[in-house]
């Protein structure tokens, strides 16, 4: 028998801090306040930007007064006393009257009356052929000044300069009052506007009790508890959708009583280790495999989080749980007390498209990992401890070829050398480093997003059009048909540097002159595909196998006399294995190579 849940089981949606209620109304208060706030200091902002236009118009009015004070003959009475007058009005700590020459004919500070004023604001000031508005820090007290100067014109003939000086802390304190009552307003309408956010999304949300009691009655194993709700509104249909999602439950739920039993056998002979849990997590069944693996030599754990917990892995199991592929391939790590890497696929499981499960497979690559990491390691660690002194030594030769004149012909000549050399040093170094950033496929992945592919190209072409024009090479490609191309879904700085180094190599490699590169960008069998081509003497057969390895390159020795490191193509390969794309090339002796790699499109890329 149904047990139907009513009205009268309602409890208070406000009276549980964790409730939806509660975070609604929270979120909306916080949303209110911030914008209430922030109204408010754009209001005192406002209020001191119109007091520093006031001050310029009262600069303005004390430059006409000094005018008549200064013209036909020096009033220094009317000087002191206009400039005393300035001196009461809000906000203004300081004030001056200079001549012709820069020196004071008045002064807030009588003793500065008759000196020449020689600080670099005043200089800017009796220089300046109209209003100016300078900001300086006083060295007296470390503050912050204004200092607002007008010209005091006879015409064309400049006569003298007024300045005028105000802090922020002047303009906050002539402004307090007004501040006061902005923050009182503020204050009542944040407490109203807060009031009724919570009284309005408590009304809302009370049905939502009904849900919360149902679902709490199905988690205690009632599988027969539903909803009764006969609103047609929006929580009525969420009742019923509900209800039928109660159904099929416990329909599931049946079917996997009854599959069980068919599995455990086959399920628990198997050498690898193997969990097959419930679509909530719940582990169904677990091999002896996976228990050694995890770490459990007593007691089996009960549900997913726990089992990867055990390892220091529980939060990919949420990662297993919301996988919406049909397998997905899976690796957890735990670092410490001692590293323990294993690797497999979680198979997500569905009968009649409802999901009823999911099936994690793995074993032990624990060896491999560390060999990995190692090498990675290597390489970072190389990497950086090479970029700092490298640094350094760029730094201070370009500061010494700064100063040519210091320097003898032979100097220069050496400090030169020395530079170029470093760069290209940088250059490797900067390789090495890109390389091992790419080392964990997860992480070149993990930013994935929208992008367009002819922007992608046209920034690397534009970046490399330097490097093409000291190699003399010519670069074909059509950006029209490109800019019909649709986005990818992938990491963009990995593509552009995996097309920035096929660009490279298709001209390094290329002894012939002139150079020709071809760039082609298409789509085919649903993914984009981008190739270069160069007119270069082909890719021996025999090398065809290795060109996609780590530190490879086609000469008889490694010597390093061709510029670079042997990681381009395998970073291409990396980069495009990550995006479950593919790399691929062809090429004819004394006919020129063709290099590839492929990118899902944004329609058909996964986007969890």
């Amino acid at each position: 028998m149904n047990l139907f849940i009513n009205d009268f089981c309602i409890i208070t949606p406000m009276r549980n801090i964790h409730s939806v209620a509660f975070k609604l109304s929270l979120l909306a208060s916080l949303l209110v306040l911030g914008v209430i706030l922030f109204m408010a200091r754009m209001l005192f902002n406002e209020t001191e930007q119109t007091l520093i236009a006031e001050m310029e118009v009262r600069a303005d009015f004390f430059a006409r007064s000094c005018r008549e004070a200064i013209f036909p003959k020096i009033n220094s009475f009317q000087l002191h006393f206009s400039l005393n007058e300035l001196l009461k009005e809000k906000a203004i700590v300081y004030a001056a009257v200079l001549d012709s020459n820069g020196k004071f004919l008045s002064h807030s500070i009588p003793s500065h009356i008759g000196e020449a004023d020689t600080s670099t604001e005043g200089k800017k000031a009796v220089l300046s052929a109209k209003m100016l508005l300078q900001t300086y820090i006083n060295t007296l007290d470390s503050r912050e000044y204004f200092d607002l100067s007008v010209p005091v014109m006879l015409g064309a003939h400049r006569a003298g300069t007024v300045r005028l000086g105000f802090t922020r802390e002047s303009i906050r304190q002539a402004l307090s009052k007004q501040k006061r009552q902005i923050t009182a307003i503020a204050a009542a309408a944040i407490f109203l506007a807060v009031g009724g956010t919570v009284l309005l999304v408590g009304w809302i949300t009370k049905p939502l009790a009904l849900l919360a009691k149902a679902a709490a009655e199905i988690g205690r194993g009632n599988l027969q508890a539903r909803v009764k709700w006969d609103s047609k509104d929006e929580i009525g249909l969420l009742a019923g959708t509900f209800n039928d999602m109660a159904e099929k439950n416990a329909r599931l739920f049946g079917l996997l009583n009854e599959e069980k039993e068919k599995f455990r056998t086959v399920f628990l002979e198997t050498h690898e280790g193997a969990i097959l849990a419930e679509a909530g997590g719940d582990i169904i069944l677990i091999n002896p495999s996976a228990s050694r693996l995890l770490g459990f030599s007593d007691s089996p754990p009960k549900t997913l989080v726990s089992a990867l917990g055990n390892i220091q892995c529980e939060a990919y199991a949420g990662r297993i749980l919301t996988q919406t592929e049909r397998v997905v391939k899976c690796e957890f790590v735990r670092e410490k007390p001692r590293l323990l890497a294993l690797s497999g696929t979680s198979d997500r499981l569905t009968v009649d498209d409802h999901l009823v499960g999911f099936l994690l497979v793995f074993h032990d690559v624990t060896q491999e990992k560390r060999k990995e990491e190692l090498e990675r390691g290597f390489l970072s660690l190389v990497s950086h401890k090479l970029r700092t002194p490298l640094a350094v030594t760029i730094g201070f030769i370009e500061l010494m070829l700064g100063k040519p004149e210091e320097l003898n012909d032979f100097q220069k000549k050496s400090l030169a050398t020395i530079l170029r050399k470093s760069e290209n040093l940088k250059y490797l170094v900067n390789k090495l480093l890109a390389f091992s950033s790419v080392q964990d496929p997860e992480k070149v992945i993990m930013n994935r997003e929208s992008c367009s592919v002819p922007d992608m190209v046209e920034e690397v072409l534009k970046s490399m059009s330097p490097y093409f024009l000291e190699k003399k090479a010519e670069i074909e490609w059509d950006p029209a048909a490109c800019r019909l191309l649709p986005p990818v879904y992938a990491a963009a700085w990995s593509v552009k540097e995996a097309l920035r180094n096929l660009m490279e190599n298709a001209v390094k490699f290329n002894p012939g002159e002139p150079r020709k590169v071809t760039l082609r960008t298409e789509v085919r069998d649903g993914q984009l595909r981008i190739e270069v081509s160069d007119n270069g003497p082909g890719v021996p057969p025999e090398e065809e196998p290795n060109l996609f390895q780590k530190f490879h390159q086609i000469e008889n020795d490694f010597t390093g006399q061709i510029e670079g490191l042997g990681l381009g193509l395998a970073f291409v390969k990396i980069v495009a294995e990550s995006h479950s794309g593919a790399v691929g090339m062809t090429s004819k002796k004394d006919g020129g190579s063709t290099f590839f790699f492929t990118l899902p499109l944004k329609d058909n890329a996964n986007l969890s």
